[in-house]
């Protein structure tokens, strides 16, 4: 008569089938979540690009202005000049901090990312070097405006203290000229690809994750490109489509044929 209970091998039968459930399934949820954080910065930037071209409107169709000195990075978008007209929150970036050194939101810790627009869902704490905490803990927000860089000046190579506004409704292509984007690119980790090299195996699936930016144009629709896309893109904004753009000496020695 046989005993109740199970084999060895049946129960290494029954882990296999799990274990093999959870390689198809981890990837799939994964890509769930990062789908729905892409959705959810996506929202912000179209609401924060709402709220500077109605700021826009408002002074001219100037672009917003440069942020005070102690703001640390200026060509991180500062929400202040949005807030509270032309954005529905009220927190100040500002408050108790005067030195350009001093974080902007003082008594928060980097695990506790806000839910206000500028910060992005995938703009999280990833260590306690400088370098690895959240971007909006460290700068004031988790989105590169193009500040200095275009909207504020019509030069390649920009010093900070060239700053006077610009008419952002005088560029060229709306659809391709960019209003903002994740600071970083490794905020989101983007769609599938193949695995070009070693071997698959139960554990190891046949695809990677490919880092991708999140871009808002200037017509308000946002577009997942790669890093070099971006780059491209920020090259539009930055001098094609630039009214102001003038190339320096330094930069015709570099200049595309």
């Amino acid at each position: 008569m046989r005993r109740a209970g199970y084999t060895v091998v049946e129960l290494l039968t029954v882990v296999a089938i799990i274990a093999t459930f959870a390689a198809i399934i981890t990837p799939v949820l994964i890509q769930s979540k990062e789908a729905a954080r892409m959705r959810v910065c996506a929202s912000n930037l179209r609401q924060l690009g709402s709220a500077i071209l109605r700021y826009a409107e408002d002074h001219g169709g100037y672009g917003l202005p440069a942020p005070p000195q102690q703001y640390r990075n200026p060509w991180i978008l500062c929400p202040k000049p949005l807030i509270p007209q032309y954005l529905p929150q009220s927190v100040d970036p500002f408050a108790s901090s005067v030195l350009s050194t001093a974080l902007p939101y003082p008594g928060i810790a980097p695990e506790e990312r806000p839910k206000w627009l500028w910060v992005c869902p995938g703009d999280t704490n990833r260590g306690s070097a400088e370098l690895e905490r959240p971007c909006w803990w460290n700068f004031g927000s988790s989105f590169r405006y193009p500040g200095p860089k275009a909207y504020l000046s019509g030069e390649r190579y920009m010093q900070r203290n060239n700053l006077s506004p610009r008419k952002i409704t005088l560029w060229k292509n709306p659809n391709r000229d960019i209003l903002l984007a994740d600071h970083f690119d490794d905020f989101h980790n983007g769609s599938r690809a193949e695995r070009k090299m070693g071997e698959d195996s139960l554990f190891s699936p046949t695809w990677i994750k490919i880092k991708c930016v999140n871009l808002l144009f200037l017509d308000l629709h946002v577009s997942a490109v790669t890093p070099g896309q971006r780059n491209e893109y920020q090259r539009y904004t930055l001098e094609d489509d630039n009214p102001y753009f003038k190339p320096s000496a330094e930069s015709r020695v570099y200049q595309r044929p």
